[in-house]
């Protein structure tokens, strides 16, 4: 997986808290043999001045899993009107009426992010962002651009299909961002969408 994170020429506090980029760092170190031990347990990576751990287990077929763990998420009782978000995304305001569904900002420590659901895969599908209406709505609550999100997927044994577009840190859409996945998963839960420890 590609950092992808921040533009800049120094990962920027934002970034730090991501994870994808450590995540993705022991996806290429371990297979690679940069590391002798093939034991399951808890790595450390230094991310900035923070340390960062690291679950890593191994089956008999080598490294299957690398996690981590994210500041429990907040939700804020905040969000932008569909109306302008839909404009932004290029789609029509009634594609983000989803039953029991409302677009949502979520705070996990150093990130904010906004939460979006589309009614179905073909409309999420659709999304032509306009970077800059993007960044300037989603602003003043602190988030970078957003998750949008159906619960219509590709693969039936999938709980959700996504789409990340972040503009006010460069990125035009990030292919795999787990700082929104892991809010996302965490709405799911305590919205009763999905069950706690799974």
């Amino acid at each position: 997986m590609r950092h992808g994170g921040c533009v800049r020429s120094h990962p920027c506090q934002k970034c730090l808290e991501l994870g994808h980029n450590a995540l993705g760092a022991w996806w290429a170190v371990i297979p690679g043999g940069h590391v002798s031990s093939q034991a399951s347990g808890t790595i450390w990576q230094e991310l900035g001045n923070r340390v960062l751990p690291l679950e890593v287990i191994f089956d008999s077929a080598g490294l299957s899993q690398i996690s981590m763990t994210q500041a429990a998420p907040r939700a804020l009782d905040i969000a932008p009107e569909c109306t302008s978000l839909a404009r932004t995304l290029s789609i029509e305001t009634d594609v983000l009426s989803v039953p029991g569904l409302t677009p949502c900002v979520v705070s996990t420590s150093e990130t904010t992010h906004l939460l979006v659901p589309f009614r179905s895969l073909a409309d999420l599908k659709r999304v032509q962002v306009d970077a800059e209406k993007l960044r300037s709505l989603v602003r003043p609550f602190g988030c970078e651009g957003c998750y949008c999100y159906s619960l219509d997927t590709v693969s039936r044994t999938s709980l959700a299909h996504a789409r990340g577009f972040f503009p006010g840190i460069g990125i035009v859409e990030d292919s795999a961002t787990g700082s929104d996945a892991g809010p996302l998963g965490a709405h799911f839960v305590a919205n009763g969408m999905a069950p706690e420890d799974e």
